[in-house]
């Protein structure tokens, strides 16, 4: 009898290592001929474009996140050895510091070089008083639903305010919303090896490539009630932190027609920012209405010109600076919910 056990038990060891084997022969292949997950198709028939796998796969200054789908690669391009734009900070503040972290997309992180209206807002403070610092925390194509894990991340910074700039993203119709994007906690254990990789991949084949692309069925990457949720998830953040909360607006050109075109869907993502700032009592800087007549200050329907992002930084000092301690302490102000 105890023959027939070291046997079996003989096999299973030939059997596990083998496997182990394969696996590992597998790994090394995979990573000999660079193979990298790409979750689900980027692009159907129809026209719709998914920026989301490049971003994470291709973009030299991103990384793939199992959390985020993306993030900022540290110490590289922009962002320094913490993921911002902007100085390091030590996790102890200074006393007196007070810090502004600017949450949003590719318009708050602004151009690689130079222009960015969180770069100019902070000049601004500075001089008003040189403890008051901006971090700059936009990424390139960002939703909310990114931003409010983003937002959570800066916390340990221990921010004093945090201005949040989202709303065109959100618009874009993909065929996997973002909160069906990703899947983090099968994508943490599986990412750190190719043949994970491998994995994933054959799920989105099997799985979810087949339910959403049999049917073409696209949507939001965050719908209007998605996001709402998101913005009040912030602002419940914030007032467990004690941190001010200010809403910003996405300023963009023009209008649009085409019904998976993000510029026809953005006006209800305003609505929705200035309803849910209205509803928390929470400050809203209308962006979008400062710049709707301001073509010159736009390179493109999106994104702010060099001087577009000085205007900015101008129009949100003047509409935070009564929200600023030294402003508190001189008199109770209570601020104004939009700027027109």
């Amino acid at each position: 009898m105890g023959t027939r056990r070291r046997a079996y038990a003989k096999k299973v060891l030939l059997a596990f290592v083998s496997f182990c084997l394969a696996v590992a022969v597998c790994e090394i292949g995979l990573r000999g001929v660079g193979y990298c997950y790409r979750p689900m198709r980027t692009e159907y028939d129809g026209g719709a474009h998914d920026w989301r796998r490049y971003h994470a796969f291709e973009q030299d200054c991103f990384v793939h996140d199992p959390e985020l789908i993306w993030r900022p690669r540290k110490d590289y391009s922009v962002f320094n050895s913490q993921g911002f734009r902007g100085k390091v900070l030590s996790e102890e503040k200074q006393p007196g510091e007070f810090r502004v972290f600017a949450v949003g997309d590719s318009n708050t992180l602004g151009w690689e070089r130079g222009s960015n209206w969180p770069g100019s807002l902070g000049k601004l403070l500075f001089r008003e008083n040189r403890k008051y610092t901006v971090i700059n925390a936009g990424v390139y194509g960002y939703t909310s639903f990114q931003g409010v894990r983003r937002f959570k991340e800066t916390l340990v910074y221990q921010p004093d305010m945090v201005l949040i700039s989202f709303g065109a993203n959100e618009g874009h119709h993909v065929l996997i919303p973002d909160a069906e994007f990703r899947n983090g906690s099968l994508e943490r254990l599986l990412v750190p090896f190719r043949i994970g990789h491998l994995l994933l991949a054959v799920r989105d084949r099997f799985v979810l490539d087949r339910k959403h692309h049999d049917n073409q069925e696209i949507v939001p990457r965050v719908t209007v009630e998605e996001y709402r949720e998101h913005l009040n998830e912030i602002i419940r953040l914030c007032r467990e932190n004690h941190i001010e909360c200010v809403l910003l607006t996405r300023p963009y050109l023009g209008t649009s027609t085409h019904p998976t075109w993000w510029k026809t869907h953005a006006p209800r993502y305003r609505a929705a920012t200035i309803e849910v700032g209205k509803a928390n009592d929470v400050p809203v800087i209308d962006v979008y209405a400062y710049f709707r007549d301001r073509k010159e200050c736009l390179a493109d329907e999106a994104h702010l010109t060099g001087q577009g992002h000085d205007l900015a930084a101008e129009l949100i000092f003047d509409r935070i600076k009564p929200l600023l301690p030294a402003a508190k302490a001189e008199k109770p102000v209570k601020s104004e919910k939009a700027a027109q």
